[in-house]
């Protein structure tokens, strides 16, 4: 089962530091059923339980690909850190099982159309380039709206996420993306 994944986050210094807890894993298969875990319903922990739960399950009866946008240096990370903090797995059974899956990682995808700098490779930037659906909101703004409760916005946010995701997953299978980026890719490493 293919299916697009992301997470939100919120720290309450406003950077990425041991005190970060996940407040959103949201999901979408291939028939566009989407499923938005949120910490506030329950607790960070409940839904990183369900979540894991739940890719075991699909993972048990079926071959299992997540598709994210920066997910093998940020999303899985962080959820199996917080995994780990929360007593759900130990750091060996999460690996094996993440390892056991097929990711498909977007941002690393479009390195090479990028002479291999992330930079230049926010969403916002690729959103234009390729001309697909933009994320509804700057991650940073997310932290805001935690903090003053406007949970509707953060779960329009993810799906706008989930839509990016999909966008780009299709562009990069069906575009020469050559064509559209510039500088060019790097050339090939056997010229002398």
């Amino acid at each position: 089962m293919l299916l697009y994944f992301d997470i939100e986050t919120f720290s309450d210094n406003g950077f990425r530091s041991s005190n970060t807890k996940i407040i959103t894993i949201q999901y979408k298969d291939f028939d566009g059923n989407v499923r938005i875990l949120k910490e506030w319903d329950s607790s960070e922990s409940d839904i990183l339980r369900k979540f894991f739960t739940e890719m075991k399950m699909i993972k048990k009866d079926d071959f299992l690909m997540l598709v994210g946008h920066n997910v093998l240096r940020f999303d899985i990370p962080m959820i199996m850190k917080r995994m780990v903090a929360n007593g759900i797995g130990s750091a060996d059974e999460l690996h094996d099982f993440f390892h056991n899956v097929f990711v498909v990682d977007t941002l690393q995808c479009m390195l090479p159309f990028n002479n291999m700098r992330f930079k230049g490779l926010n969403t916002e930037e690729i959103s234009k380039k390729l001309k697909i659906s933009e994320p509804r909101h700057r991650n940073t703004e997310i932290e805001s709206f935690y903090r003053s409760r406007k949970f509707a916005d953060i779960e329009k946010h993810a799906l706008a996420d989930l839509e990016f995701i999909q966008d780009l997953y299709w562009k990069l299978k069906k575009e020469d993306m050559a064509k559209i980026f510039s500088p060019a890719p790097y050339e090939s490493f056997s010229k002398n």
